[in-house]
């Protein structure tokens, strides 16, 4: 659910809470209500098209060690 707030220095801000309340994004402060109706059907329709997922918890594979396949040189003396 989105909420609209006032702040306490007469902007106005929206939050997104889930189902049970707890408020998970809370938006930047904007200096008019249009400003903020922007903003939060902005985040409607990005949310509508199906975010797009960052999966941070795998691990990325080591880089590769830069090799030339060439053949070991032998010391000659």
């Amino acid at each position: 659910m989105i909420n609209l707030h006032n702040s306490k220095d007469g902007k106005f801000y929206f939050t997104v809470t889930a189902q049970n309340n707890k408020v998970l994004v809370t938006s930047e402060t904007y200096e008019t209500r249009r400003g903020m109706a922007t903003g939060y059907k902005s985040l409607q329709r990005e949310i509508s098209l199906g975010p797009e997922v960052n999966d941070l918890t795998r691990k990325k594979p080591a880089p590769k060690k830069a090799t030339d396949n060439k053949p070991a040189r032998r010391k000659t003396n």
